[in-house]
């Protein structure tokens, strides 16, 4: 079993340190194998915690020898702790993480699997549950084969995900299942529209002294449809539901057609397959 803390430490020069842990337990006797401090800090995580001085090595063995190593939510961005796997021959990674489960921005079913597959590391996600904040995704994401399993439903609560895995991680084909991941409305964006040909710069003033600014170079037409700079700084909705969250956001979405106004973004939000 895997779960996160919050660990008090006192440093080499006798200074209070708080951090964000993930602590790997064994299943017989209870006892802690495993600790991971966050290195990088996210939010308002920098204003109460302490990120980790140096990039941990934390990991444990399962049965067959199997390493598996531990990491937390933003580290995922970041190469010291995946470079310190690859370096020490580590395949399989048990992740806790706050993780957002919306389109068109890093939803966790694009982002986990990507990695994944990426860094030849099979990534158990083990995902927040807080529907109003449109985190609410937990997965088996295979190094190979991408989405194994995979839940995402608002009511589920506490939910276990499982899948069947061979030691070398090649195992049987796996159904494929049907995904759903939340889809932002966009309507309350503020969005300009890429021109292809040469090197451009936008400007997108969000107000309360906020800006996306994107240096970019788009070469070729993209046939009927537009590559489109959105940016928000307020509240996030999705839907018609406003979760409880504020967010400062900028990000480039396709649109299949020119928009006059943005929507609810033109995404699948049933039947998406593996």
């Amino acid at each position: 079993m895997v779960a996160c803390f919050l660990k008090h430490e006192v440093d080499s020069e006798g200074a209070d340190r708080i951090y964000n842990v993930a602590v790997a337990f064994d299943g017989a006797s209870g006892e802690a194998v495993a600790t991971y401090r966050k290195l990088h800090l996210w939010g308002r995580e920098n204003e109460v915690l302490d990120a980790s001085p140096k990039p941990d090595l934390a990991c444990f063995e399962v049965v067959g020898g199997v390493k598996v190593g531990l990491m937390i939510c933003f580290d995922l961005c970041f190469p010291e702790t995946y470079e310190l796997f690859h370096a020490n021959g580590i395949r399989v990674v048990a992740y806790p993480t706050a993780w957002d489960d919306e389109l068109p921005f890093d939803s966790a079913l694009s982002i986990h699997p990507s990695w994944a597959m990426a860094h030849g590391i099979t990534l158990f996600s083990a995902g927040l549950h807080l529907p109003d904040c449109a985190a609410v995704g937990s997965g088996i994401f295979d190094a190979k084969r991408g989405i194994l399993n995979y839940v995402f439903d608002p009511d589920s609560g506490t939910k276990l995900v499982a899948s069947k895995l061979t030691l070398d991680w090649r195992g049987p084909n796996v159904e494929k299942a049907e995904r759903e991941v939340f889809k932002e409305n966009l309507a309350l964006y503020s969005f300009e529209v890429l021109e292809a040909g040469g090197e451009h710069t936008l400007n997108l003033d969000l107000g309360q002294g906020t800006k996306c600014e994107l240096k970019y170079s788009l070469d070729g037409g993209t046939g009927e449809g537009c590559y489109v700079l959105v940016g928000r700084h307020g509240t996030r909705y999705y839907d018609d539901k406003p979760p409880s969250i504020g967010i400062l956001n900028c990000g480039v979405v396709y649109y299949s057609q020119k928009p006059n106004a943005l929507t609810v973004v033109e995404m699948p939000t049933t039947g998406i397959k593996q």
